[in-house]
């Protein structure tokens, strides 16, 4: 049944928000569970059901023509069509952008892991290293993991330059499409999970380091104090990558199923308010 939902939901997005097409939209609904639980009860499988029910009620020209409504001077401004091939290119994009966006913040987390332990071995009464080394080694190693980091941050974010209308724009596809980024939706709610169970842990335990520091902070070699802090910053570097690549999975899919603040109904009155503004500065002119 949760087909049939996502399939009314997809092919009444291509027509105007009114009152009336809501309506519609709610009692066609309504006919189509009451058929798809008569066919199961007549011993039709989950797939013939479904699959009996939407070839029954038609695509959108025919419910457009229905309801009275002109599919093609309806369309929204700015509408665009996705088609499957756009998807895949949309994920695939959007994927890689999130490894170098979570790669890039690791990187700056990790930057001033050398200069650490070369600022300890500096210290103390007998320094192992000199402050040459550490100019010469330490400071350029952190500028490297800098300047890696950001330009992963600023590439991550060119790369999705294509696709960032979909953020503002309405869009919409054809119903083999809508299943299909359904079915990688559910697919990715587990790596999801996952992701954010051991960001947890990594943020946690990278925590643990710092604490026996503090506890035994006069009874431990310098060098031993800085390599509890270099432990917290991998642990927690770590963490941080795999909860931005958890948010960030999260958020293409939001884009791609227009929900939430990326819903058409958020889009709409975005869409509303820069027609207004454009209709008062085009009467001051």
């Amino acid at each position: 049944m949760e087909t049939i939902i996502n399939y009314f939901d997809h092919i009444f997005m291509a027509l105007p928000p009114t009152a009336e097409v809501q309506k519609a939209k709610n009692e066609l609904l309504s006919m189509a569970e009451d058929r798809y639980h008569e066919l199961k009860e007549n011993g039709k499988s989950e797939n013939e059901a479904v699959g009996t029910v939407i070839e029954e009620f038609g695509n959108i020209d025919e419910l457009a023509a229905d309801l009275g409504v002109d599919f093609e001077t309806t369309n929204l401004e700015n509408e665009h069509f996705f088609s499957r091939k756009d998807v895949e290119t949309f994920l695939d994009t959007y994927e890689r952008a999130d490894r170098q966006l979570g790669l890039g913040i690791f990187l700056l987390a990790l930057s001033p892991f050398l200069l650490i332990i070369l600022g300890l071995l500096n210290s103390g009464v007998r320094p192992i290293v000199s402050p040459a080394v550490i100019g010469c080694v330490g400071v350029p190693f952190l500028l490297l993991f800098v300047a890696v980091g950001l330009c992963l941050i600023i590439f991550s974010s060119y790369s999705r330059k294509h696709f960032r209308y979909m953020e503002k724009e309405i869009f919409r596809m054809d119903y083999s499409t809508a299943v299909y980024v359904q079915e990688e939706y559910k697919k990715q709610q587990s790596s999801f999970v996952l992701r954010v169970m051991l960001a947890m842990v990594l943020l946690i335990v990278s925590v643990i380091p710092l604490i026996m520091m503090g506890i035994f902070y006069w009874t431990i070699p310098l060098i031993v104090r800085g390599i509890a802090v270099d432990t917290f910053m991998i642990l927690a570097g770590i963490g941080l990558f795999s909860f931005i690549r958890a948010g960030m999975s999260q958020k293409r899919f939001k884009i791609l199923r227009q929900t939430e603040r990326f819903s058409v109904k958020v889009k709409e009155k975005r869409i509303n308010r820069m027609q207004k503004r454009e209709k008062r500065k085009n009467q001051n002119l």
